[in-house]
């Protein structure tokens, strides 16, 4: 949402009480003193903050007038490289794969050939930093859509292309909704005019304490990157009584 237009004036009532409930919730954890991350109660609480999100957005579209073409399986924009997941979500999927037996060394192995990728073209376009800047280009920008033409996809997708951790996805992964035609959302057309997306957010008082609590529970300072914080809580395992 733009920072320079009032909340009221883009939400219903119905979204209005759905934010307000969120944030009234963060603001709770926030001050609340959890054993850690991944205890019961720490993820009760922020799985109800989640619900309110899921029914925020889905309101927010519906009052948008805007039809969401996503669809079950779709795993199109599952190719990116995730950025800005809280430090506690990727705990918290580290615990849930771990609990259910999931194949955690296959998904590291992927996990480790997506970072090597990556950061093969994050070298690349480093050596042409001063021609991309001449030229206008964001270099973090351009780097994030090379990996996604690379279509690698989230190794948290299970061989059908659905999400294996649907129920506990990031917040970030339940933000982004296509608008346009589903064609567009393939890696190769990401730089049509016709791709057309809908993020929603919330507000930055939201934001500011989602940012407070990922530093209060990261063990792995600023790190937000999907794929790397994951492999790492997977690689040294949080316990429910641990700080």
């Amino acid at each position: 949402m733009s920072d320079s237009t009032p909340i009221e004036t883009l939400l219903s009532r119905k979204a209005l009480k759905l934010h307000s409930d969120a944030k009234l919730l963060l603001k709770k954890m926030l001050e609340s003193d959890y054993s850690s991350c991944v205890s019961p109660e720490f993820r009760q609480d922020y799985s109800r903050v989640l619900e309110l999100f899921d029914l925020f957005a889905a309101e927010y579209v519906r009052k948008s007038g805007y039809r969401v073409s996503c669809g079950p399986r779709c795993g199109q924009c599952c190719c990116h490289w995730a950025e800005d997941v809280y430090s506690f979500e990727a705990e918290i999927i580290a615990s849930e794969l771990i609990k259910n037996g999931a194949p955690v060394s296959d998904i590291n192995s992927q996990i480790k050939t997506d970072e090597i990728e990556f950061f093969r073209l994050e070298r690349m376009l480093h050596e042409r930093t001063d021609a991309l800047r001449e030229n206008g280009i964001d270099e973090t920008d351009l780097l994030l859509s090379a990996f996604y033409q690379l279509e690698r996809p989230c190794p948290l997708l299970d061989p059908e292309g659905s999400c294996s951790i649907y129920a506990i996805r990031p917040m970030m992964c339940r933000s982004f909704f296509n608008t346009g035609n589903v064609e567009t959302c393939h890696p190769e057309r990401i730089n049509e005019d016709d791709s057309v997306t809908m993020i929603v957010e919330l507000d930055a008082e939201c934001e500011a304490i989602l940012d407070t609590l990922h530093m209060k529970y990261t063990r792995f300072g600023v790190l937000s990157a999907l794929r790397p914080l994951l492999r790492k809580c997977l690689e040294e395992p949080l316990h429910e009584t641990s700080l």
